[in-house]
């Protein structure tokens, strides 16, 4: 008990040397970890594609909002230009 409150504490955190089985055991459990995370990390890049998508298709209607409210307008009367011509010369 006493040689335990005597040790400092750099002498209770130092790593040892691990055995070949725990070196197995390590290796499989970060080999498991790392899967379950690649299959999480796979599904969330599909999810973000698909809200990409989504995104870009939502930009292309607007566009094509625009393009057709344009051509409804139809293109602009010349009167008006002429007017403006006429007026900004007298």
């Amino acid at each position: 008990m006493s040689n335990k409150a005597t040790k400092p504490a750099t002498e209770k955190n130092a790593e040892r040397e691990m055995t070949p089985e725990e070196l197995k055991k390590m290796r499989a459990d970060m080999i498991l970890y790392y899967k379950n995370q690649n299959e999480i990390l796979v599904l969330q890049s599909e999810f973000e594609k698909h809200q990409a998508d989504i995104a870009e298709n939502r930009v292309r209607a607007y566009g094509n909002q625009l393009r057709l409210a344009s051509l409804m307008q139809g293109p602009e009367k010349e009167v008006n230009k002429g007017e403006r011509k006429l007026q900004g010369q007298a």
